[in-house]
């Protein structure tokens, strides 16, 4: 956080999973800091974790607009609804308006919805289905008008569970760079990026290398100039042009 207030960003912590006090919030220093009780979800509860990862973003976007007045921002959105055990799956909603009333899903989706019990002998088929609603909102977010200028990282943080990976399965994970600037995008595919959906099976590095390689992208003259060696840096990446929202 001190790198990015130190270039007079805020820097915001989004974490709709709590729904109780986290006192060692403290350690990560955010300047705004928002939980499960911040967002006031008044429509039906969906899964272990409630709160359907759309309406997360939806009601940022409304508490906290992104304006070309509102200062240059960090935020840091750990989603919760593709977390184990992946069901119940909620619907997704085109209309992000709607998405914020207590009213946000039609009936026949929200009854199929609310009828689903996790599978813990083969979660497969939940997560497949998880995965799925996981890209239709997050697209559906990036085809919605821009405010102005966003960069998007996408990390995975871990593998699912092993009756999904199967036994043994590797721990890389990828990193998505979504962004419309195509000098920005040209510098993370100089570091090790490919472009596309779908990452190369080699990993680049660790998590440990990630911020260094996001530094050298994102320095004034460009990869290089800041670290040595930084192509061998991060988990498996893709960097793709697609229009995008606002913060990094």
């Amino acid at each position: 956080m001190t790198l990015f207030r130190a270039q007079g960003y805020e820097t915001i912590g989004l974490y709709p999973a709590l729904s109780w006090d986290w006192p060692e919030r403290a350690f990560y220093g955010f300047d705004t800091f928002l939980e499960g009780r911040s967002l006031d979800y008044r429509g039906p509860t969906l899964g272990y974790w409630h709160i359907p990862d759309q309406f997360t973003l939806a009601r940022f976007e409304q508490l906290q607009p992104r304006g070309a007045e509102v200062p240059p921002r960090f935020l840091f959105f750990p989603t919760i609804t593709c977390h184990l055990p992946f069901s119940q799956v909620p619907p997704y909603q085109p209309d992000w308006q709607r998405v914020l009333t207590a009213d946000p899903f039609d009936p026949e989706p929200l009854r199929s919805a609310l009828a689903e019990e996790p599978d813990w002998l083969n979660m497969f088929p939940d997560y497949v289905r998880m995965m799925e609603y996981s890209y239709r909102w997050l697209g559906g977010f990036l085809r919605e008008p821009e405010p102005r200028e966003t960069v998007f990282v996408l990390v995975g943080d871990h593998q699912p569970a092993a009756n999904v990976s199967g036994e043994g399965a590797s721990w890389d994970v990828p990193v998505h760079i979504v962004a419309r600037d195509p000098e920005l995008l040209d510098r993370f595919i100089r570091l090790g990026f490919h472009p596309g959906l779908d990452p190369p099976r080699a990993p680049l590095g660790g998590f440990h290398d990630l911020t260094a390689m996001l530094l050298d992208a994102f320095s004034r003259d460009g990869p290089g100039t800041l670290t040595a060696g930084a192509a061998q840096a991060s988990p498996m990446a893709a960097a793709g042009p697609v229009p995008p929202g606002d913060t990094p």
